[in-house]
């Protein structure tokens, strides 16, 4: 059936976030007059309870993105808080009990931590911000009691930075893998870090000036990194694998040659690496390569003749069946191949 969440009158409500547990919805509101954040049962019965703490009325007055925690145990709010003018980071109680636990530190730049991730076990809240430098920005971990609050990038030069793409924390939530413009201006370079030890680990070798790292997935069991970018020729771009401590690097990609679409993916497994090949002119092609042995074990499994090519795609468990959408049998209808 379908449930109203919240009949007051007000501006409007926007969803932010549901309870692992299915139970609760996380939402925000203007009923007050500034954006707030609230909890209701999915039901839509029993209370509606408030959970942020007092807001600011700068930036149209309040709260911008919220979420549970994996195990629910907490909520993460980013706002500007009530007596400050920069947006800074929250934990509050699910059920809107006591106070809030603001976690992240001053901001040198008002934006402040719009975008945050919370590790898979709970135990970090990962954030970028433009905290020590108004012009740069970059990662940081804390706890959410707020206590061991420490910056999880290297040294960038001026003009790096961390795209807000540009990051993810990896399954097993020990390390945070990035691509920071941290040696040369411009240039996206990819980069783990251990979220606890703080020991930074540049993934490949420094790259020139033309080169750069454009996008990445982190398997499954957490331990691999598959990244794309224009590493050995300008003209097209290669796929690699490699561990996240830096080990083991392959090139996944073979002689067909092109440039890599960004919807790469690992096999549930972490096994193997479902991709696509854009040659510019020519079909795209779908290709599927073991994440450890790269192109020696590499097989076409898309349409060896097609029109406009591959689409969409999935893959089974084991990485050895692709799944795909194509135009290769008509140039007018897009179907369905194994």
């Amino acid at each position: 059936g379908q449930d109203q969440l919240d009949s007051r009158s007000s501006p409007g409500a926007a969803f932010a976030d549901v309870t692992n547990d299915g139970q609760f919805v996380l939402y925000t509101s203007a009923v007050s007059g500034k954006t707030e954040l609230y909890r209701v049962a999915i039901t839509g019965s029993g209370p509606t309870k408030k959970i942020n703490g007092p807001v600011s009325g700068v930036f149209g007055g309040g709260l911008s993105t919220a979420r549970y925690a994996p195990d629910d145990s907490y909520v993460v709010y980013s706002v500007v808080a009530e007596a400050q003018t920069t947006r800074e980071l929250f934990v509050a109680d699910p059920e809107g009990q006591g106070s809030v636990q603001q976690v992240s530190v001053q901001m040198a730049d008002s934006t402040g931590p719009v975008y945050y991730e919370i590790s898979p076990d709970s135990q970090w809240i990962v954030y970028r911000a433009s905290q020590d430098n108004a012009s740069t920005d970059e990662l940081y971990r804390v706890r959410p009691d707020g206590s061991q609050q420490a910056k999880l990038n290297g040294p960038l030069v001026a003009g790096g930075g961390i795209p807000w793409n540009g990051w993810a924390i990896n399954s097993t939530s020990d390390h945070v893998v990035s691509r920071p413009g941290q040696n040369q201006a411009g240039v996206a370079e990819l980069f783990s870090v251990d979220i606890a030890t703080l020991v930074v680990t540049q993934l490949h070798r420094p790259l020139l000036s033309y080169e750069d790292v454009d996008y990445f997935v982190i398997s499954p069991d957490g331990t691999r990194v598959a990244y794309s970018g224009a590493l050995v020729s300008t003209a097209n771009e290669q796929l690699w694998a490699v561990d996240l401590d830096g080990s083991d690097e392959i090139q996944l990609d073979g002689p067909y040659v092109g440039y890599i679409d960004r919807n790469y993916v690992f096999s549930p497994d972490s096994s193997r690496v479902v991709y696509s090949i854009n040659p510019g002119a020519g079909p795209r092609k779908l290709f599927v390569a073991s994440a450890t042995a790269g192109a020696i074990s590499e097989r076409q499994v898309g349409p060896p003749q097609a029109n406009s090519g591959v689409d969409e795609f999935a893959t089974t468990a084991d990485g050895t069946t692709a799944v795909y959408r194509s135009d290769e049998l008509n140039p007018s209808k897009i179907e369905l191949f194994s």
